[in-house]
């Protein structure tokens, strides 16, 4: 599990903040939160806000490898 600091999970950005750090529109973020996909979110004061630390680990959990680079891998 990793540690994340208090400020880091304390910090929210709104969802156009988070559209913009994770390179998506704030509508594709609109559909995600729908379809219960993608990073988790808040609701503060009737608003959807995101924590720094889950957008970050939302981003760690969507990494992969090149399927050809873990053949090779295998292989060994």
């Amino acid at each position: 599990m990793q540690t994340h600091t208090l400020e880091a999970r304390a910090t929210t950005v709104s969802v156009g903040e988070a559209a913009t750090r994770l390179g998506v529109e704030a509508s594709t973020l609109a559909n995600w939160r729908w379809r219960g996909v993608g990073p988790a979110f808040l609701k503060v004061g009737g608003r959807v806000r995101y924590r720094l630390c889950d957008l970050a680990s939302w981003l760690d959990s969507q990494s992969s490898q090149n399927p050809q680079s873990m053949q090779r891998e295998e292989a060994r």
